[in-house]
């Protein structure tokens, strides 16, 4: 009975559907998981979740999957591959594992999109831009606040982040309120000393 907000496939072929909460608590939001070898599991409040609307889910390995729940903001999921074996799983969330000092994260997340980088991290698009979350030795920490351009050479094109999609080469491509933008990391020599800088690349133009 729930309305079905969405939905992702795993590497190893189980299926993830993120519920969408009603008011009054008459139906709960949560993950359900049709797995490959054709069982139903349930998580919700139950088994310590918010009962929170589920907004958006991206793998991040084939046994750790980044959720939003809306009003509560971002979690990360191990599950070391025993899905029915709750027992060893992991939870991260922002204070308690997840460090956001400058208060990048929004918690409220029904607009927000996600994307699985391929060094580890994730990729986390807001309405008042782009967040980058990196994996610490002891879990996660917002490192990085991308926003709207400046000039049109310079920054994501549009303010809000509509929807993402991460390469292999560890660029992302942004699709904001104003049109398209490509951002990558580069390593810049100064003085012999190595920097890194984003570069944001529009592409489409300012009308």
């Amino acid at each position: 009975g729930n309305a079905i907000l969405r939905m992702l496939e795993d590497a190893a072929g189980n299926r993830w559907f993120g519920r969408d909460a009603l008011p009054g608590g008459t139906l709960r939001g949560g993950i359900d998981i049709f797995t490959a070898d054709d069982e139903w599991l349930y998580f919700d409040s139950s088994t310590g979740l918010p009962a929170n609307s589920i907004d958006n889910m991206a793998m991040m390995s084939a046994s750790r999957v980044a959720v939003l729940f809306r009003g509560v903001g971002l979690y990360i999921w191990e599950h070391a591959g025993t899905l029915e074996t709750p027992g060893d799983d992991t939870w991260w969330s922002v204070g308690a594992g997840i460090e956001d000092p400058s208060g990048f994260l929004d918690p409220f997340t029904s607009e927000f999109c996600l994307a699985a980088a391929a060094d580890g991290g994730l990729w986390v698009g807001q309405d008042d831009g782009l967040i980058r979350v990196l994996p610490t030795s002891t879990g996660y920490r917002a490192r990085a606040h991308l926003g709207q351009k400046t000039s049109f050479s310079e920054g994501l094109l549009g303010l809000q982040v509509n929807d993402l999609a991460s390469a292999a080469d560890g660029n992302v491509w942004v699709g904001t309120d104003l049109g398209l933008s490509r951002v990558r990391l580069d390593i810049e020599n100064d003085g012999g000393a190595e920097l890194l800088r984003w570069t944001v690349q529009s592409w489409t133009n300012e009308a």
